[in-house]
């Protein structure tokens, strides 16, 4: 059930004060509470994108709105790419490496493994992501970032 779903639990945003200052998305953002104390965070964004306006056609939505309970417990882009593919705490590390040092050489000074094991962990993570280069693993992990941040 969502917030605005729950008996009881009327959303407040503060339309009179106006928005918070924007998100990195450009979309304001609006602190919302219920009755109970919980806090949840309203995100808006318009819709009128040049494709929208440029069609001629009558849209009735001018905007999408999106709640979410605030929290900072977020899991890490890492986090989400080691759960989704199940990759192993050596794994992890390894594809961590590859997104701060690069090289094969240079992970292996910073893990303190051989070159050949660096290399058989990122033939791995290879394997398991279907990812075919290291800069595909940086992009696959890049690509687990929030969209939209507070």
């Amino acid at each position: 059930m969502t917030p605005m779903q729950t008996p009881n639990c009327a959303m407040r945003l503060p339309a009179a004060s106006g928005p918070n200052p924007s998100s990195k998305s450009g979309a304001p953002r609006y602190p919302s509470g219920r009755t109970d104390g919980e806090r949840y965070l309203a995100h808006v964004l318009p819709l009128t994108s040049g494709a929208r306006r440029l069609s001629g056609a009558v849209r009735s939505a001018a905007a999408a709105v999106f709640i979410r309970k605030a929290a900072l417990d977020l899991p890490s882009p890492l986090e989400t790419v080691a759960k989704l593919y199940r990759l192993t705490p050596a794994e992890l590390r390894v594809l961590y490496a590859v997104m701060e040092a690069g090289g094969v050489s240079a992970i292996s000074s910073m893990l303190g493994i051989s070159e050949a094991t660096v290399k058989t962990h990122i033939q791995h993570l290879f394997e398991k992501t279907g990812a075919r280069r290291q800069t595909d693993l940086v992009k696959l992990v890049a690509g687990h970032v929030a969209p939209i941040r507070t």
